[in-house]
């Protein structure tokens, strides 16, 4: 089974690449959402030359709402405030009131499109009812306050994404991953089998025009159309990635057990990963929970190949205890 740890700021804090292996870690995720050329150049350049067996998986950002990396400074909303939402496009031509102006990583065009009731952000830990839509701006009231800043993820209930649609970013990004001859490339967000069609050609022109290896291709799942079709995208990717970070606030956490049942009752075939939501409690400071142990036991019983730790290896003050403790949970119910 893999466990497959995140590069983020503070993961080798006072550790290396070689440390992170040690302790369990069987693959590396790259997010491109958030890519730091010298950062990854460096990893990358560790694992290989130092021969540490550790897989290169590429994480492109696709159509992820995010909110636009232009936001002038950080924003601390508080419950109750009224804020608004607009397009990147609008926000660079609007040179005087930008008070409590949040701009997405979406077009004017794309921006149109938004008519939920609800908007949340940083995995919806910040919650946005909607009062209004205009043409320009969608208007909301804060109902659970936090600090925004660029790039911090955004979940839209019931947004719908264009198929297949792969910016200059992605494109520069799975360039970059076949280039640096990555195991595997994730995309966010597939829905249907025909945008992982669009992907699969694309990855093999890019690789046969590099003279590289084709890397493997999973699909994540982070939304109510994603569970639906979970049949037709298996079968087209060589793996699936439960992404409960953006699932979460895409289907509400009620939900989540039962679309967890639905895709693991359909992948039994296929290599699936639990992502995110796997050790909360060591993020945030705290021992493990039983319901994260009781959770990794279902998982493993269940036949998943394994786990993607996010906050755990990034922002955690400890990203070994997340990785060690896995790992020795993982040997115990392998074997039970």
């Amino acid at each position: 089974m893999d466990i497959i740890i995140t590069l983020g700021p503070k993961t080798l804090d006072g550790t290396s690449i070689k440390d992170i292996k040690s302790y369990g870690a069987t693959a590396v995720r790259y997010n491109f959402s958030h890519f730091d050329e010298e950062l990854f150049n460096q990893n990358i350049k560790e694992i290989k030359e130092g021969n540490i067996d550790l897989k290169l998986i590429g994480d492109i950002q696709g159509s992820k709402i995010r909110v636009w990396r232009g936001l002038e400074a950080p924003m601390k909303l508080k419950e109750g405030d009224q804020v608004r939402f607009c397009s990147h496009e609008v926000y660079e031509d609007n040179f005087k009131d930008k008070d409590k102006l949040i701009p997405l990583n979406l077009n004017l065009n794309m921006f149109k499109k938004i008519k939920s009731k609800e908007i949340s952000l940083k995995d919806g830990s910040i919650i946005i009812k909607v009062l209004k839509i205009q043409e320009e701006y969608v208007i909301g009231q804060v109902v659970k306050g936090g600090l925004v800043r660029g790039e911090k993820s955004c979940n839209i209930k019931g947004y719908i994404r264009e198929k297949g649609a792969l910016n200059n970013k992605d494109k520069k990004d799975i360039e970059y991953c076949i280039e640096n001859e990555f195991d595997t490339i994730a995309f966010s967000y597939i829905e249907d089998k025909e945008s992982l069609i669009k992907y699969k050609k694309y990855i093999n022109k890019m690789a046969l025009e590099l003279s590289k290896k084709v890397p493997k291709i999973f699909a994540k799942i982070e939304t109510i159309k994603g569970v639906k079709n979970i049949k037709e995208i298996s079968e087209e990717s060589d793996g699936i990635i439960i992404g409960r970070g953006d699932l979460v606030p895409e289907i509400g956490i009620e939900n989540i057990p039962i679309a967890q049942r639905i895709i693991i009752n359909c992948c039994k075939d296929k290599e699936l990963i639990i992502a995110t939501h796997v050790f909360n409690s060591i993020s945030t400071g705290i021992g493990i929970s039983p319901a994260e142990v009781n959770d990794i036991y279902w998982f493993i019983k269940s036949g998943v190949s394994g786990f993607m730790l996010a906050k755990e290896t990034t922002i955690s003050s400890n990203p070994r205890n997340a990785i060690e403790s896995l790992n020795k949970l993982m040997k115990k119910y392998i074997k039970e």
